[in-house]
Parts: structure tokens; C-alpha cells; sequence
């Protein structure tokens, strides 16, 4: 398609700051935040508030709602993971900023300097998979959005993929990964 077409316009209920972020789930649910809470809608009309995700006064670094219903973000503190269903606390992980989640919700790559740990994200909590120490050059860690079982750190001119369980590299791609296409499945690398 050349053109996009207005399906509908919605006004969000709160003025959010520039930078907010959105996300959704395969349930319904939306979530968008204003830097301080994140805040859980019961669907994509923002009608009716479901939570208040509350971070203690501590700003919100990075975010995302999974198709499961998993929040999971993070601040100077740690990550934290949250059942966007009943508010509830799943875990959390403390000493570690970054992190890379399955679009299932079903893994959670958390990081800081060289030292890297994966987590099965489970609805009691959380269970460490793996832990590895590696040096990787600056780049970024994504999960490929059709399979939680690959993990991709891109780079400029390459990228690495690896298997989430254990680290181990699986193999290495020419350019810089970008990015999946849900619909074909077609991988975009710059």
C-alpha cells in the first residue's frame, strides 16, 4: 500500500510527556507511561484504566508490555517484572539496567558491562537459565520477534546470533540487524 488511512483517533485520558512510549499486548491490554508510572488500559480505547504501575519515584529507563501480559521495566535500581494483569510483582532483578525480552514474555536477557543472564519469565517468578560473562563491542540485544529462541546482538557491519539458553553463537550474518517483519518473516539488516 502507498497511502495510510485514519482507522480512528483517540485522546488519551492524561497530558503525557514527549518521548511516552506505548505498547500493547495479544490480549488488549495497552500500557503508556509518563516517565514516573506506567499506567495498564483494559484496551486500546484508553477508557478504562486496569493498574497504576508505581516506580517508587525512580524514572522509568525502558519498558515494554509483552503478548503475555508482562511488564517489564527498569531504572537506576534494577528490572523489574510485573503481571499487567493484576499489578502484581513477578520479580526483579537488581544491579542490572539493560535488558532484551521475548516478544512472547517468555525470556528475559538482563545485562550490565560483560556480564550477561537469561531468565525464564514464569507467572511465579523468575528462573535463571543462564549466565555468562562476554565481552560484545557496542551493539544492541534483540530477540527475534517470531521465535524467542534467537537472540541477536547487531553490531554495524555484522551481527551475531545466538541461543538464548546458553549464549552459545549459532552463527554469524553480514550487516547490522534491524528488525523482523511479523508478517513475512523477512529479517531487515542494514
Amino acid at each position: 500500500a502507498t497511502t495510510m488511512k485514519l482507522i480512528r483517533e483517540v485522546k488519551l485520558p492524561i497530558n503525557f510527556s514527549t518521548g511516552a512510549k506505548i505498547f500493547g499486548s495479544a490480549s488488549g491490554l495497552t500500557g503508556i507511561d509518563d516517565s514516573y508510572k506506567i499506567y495498564i488500559y483494559k484496551n486500546n480505547t484508553f477508557g478504562e484504566l486496569q493498574h497504576t504501575l508505581a516506580t517508587n519515584g525512580n524514572s522509568v529507563w525502558n519498558w515494554t508490555l509483552t503478548d503475555n501480559d508482562k511488564v517489564i521495566y527498569s531504572n537506576y535500581y534494577g528490572i523489574y517484572v510485573v503481571d499487567a494483569a493484576t499489578g502484581n510483582t513477578i520479580g526483579e532483578i537488581p544491579t542490572k539496567q539493560t535488558f532484551a525480552v521475548s516478544q512472547d514474555g517468555k525470556y528475559l536477557c538482563a545485562y550490565h558491562q560483560n556480564e550477561y543472564e537469561m531468565y525464564e519469565i514464569k507467572d511465579t517468578g523468575l528462573e535463571l537459565k543462564a549466565r555468562k560473562t562476554m565481552v560484545l563491542v557496542y551493539g544492541q540485544l534483540t530477540f527475534d520477534p517470531m521465535t524467542s529462541s534467537v537472540l541477536y546482538h547487531a553490531q554495524e557491519e555484522k551481527t551475531q546470533v545466538f541461543n538464548p539458553l546458553d549464549f552459545s553463537v549459532t552463527k554469524g550474518l553480514e550487516g547490522e540487524y534491524k528488525g523482523t517483519d511479523v508478517f513475512t518473516g523477512n529479517r531487515v539488516f542494514n
